[in-house]
């Protein structure tokens, strides 16, 4: 039986590195197409849209990058739990992980409800001034 695992101290750097770093820079794929995608649609609004943007975008690469580093850190001390045999390791990742999730998810509503308060208010005060 061949062993699936990974001889971190004895082969070659590079297919190592290539084997472990893959799920990140898929992440970051992801993100870079959504803002690629986000930026040809708001080009058609006007520039201020796209002067918006280009503002936002190193906010949300940090934002991206520190999500999904702590995404790889925590599945990478998981599996290190579960291949030693721990289960207080993998419970506590789970539980951060539930706790992390109910913060972020509380937390993009209300800016959400902000945003569409602030929206709907210059939205009106537009409206308004077209009269």
């Amino acid at each position: 039986m061949k062993n699936k695992g990974l001889e971190l101290g004895r082969g070659p750097i590079l297919p190592l590195l290539l084997k472990m770093s893959w799920p990140s820079i898929a992440a970051m794929f992801a993100m870079a197409l959504y803002n690629l995608v986000d930026t040809f649609r708001l080009t058609r609004l006007n520039p201020q849209a796209v002067a918006a943007l280009t503002i936002c975008f190193p906010i949300q690469i940090i934002f991206g990058a520190i999500g999904v580093g702590t995404g790889v850190g925590a599945g990478s001390f998981a599996a290190r739990m579960f291949g030693a045999d721990s289960l207080v390791g993998p419970n506590l990742v789970w539980i951060n992980m539930f706790i992390g999730l109910g913060k972020g998810l509380t937390s993009m509503l209300l800016l959400m409800m902000r945003d569409t308060v602030l929206l709907m208010t210059m939205l009106f005060f537009y409206l308004r001034s077209l009269d």
